[in-house]
């Protein structure tokens, strides 16, 4: 993660807004190392596929599709391919475990 995007990330969880979004794009075999939120986080693979791993299992994102993650759970991020996610951050979320969100 550079200057940028974190500058971009302390922003966003320092909001007073109850939801923030911030775009990123993920170059194909980027990771971003473990880490956790304030916020709950909605991560939305605008395109691309991503996998996000959390202690409650590993979830692939495709295009279209979101995976929750709620506050205070260590999670990483793979773009298996060039992706771009748009995570939603939510400072009244519950803390629950990681599911995912669009589809069955």
């Amino acid at each position: 993660m550079d200057n940028v995007e974190l500058e971009s990330l302390l922003k966003v969880e320092s909001s007073l807004r109850p939801v923030a979004v911030l775009a990123s794009d993920l170059a194909a075999g980027v990771r971003i190392a473990p880490h956790m939120h304030r916020r709950g986080q909605l991560l939305h693979a605008i395109h691309g596929v991503m996998i996000v791993r959390a202690p409650g299992g590993s979830w692939v994102v495709p295009q279209g599709r979101a995976v929750w993650v709620p506050a205070g759970v260590e999670h990483e991020i793979e773009a298996w391919v060039r992706a771009c996610c748009m995570p939603r951050y939510r400072s009244d979320s519950p803390a629950a475990p990681a599911h995912r969100h669009g589809g069955g």
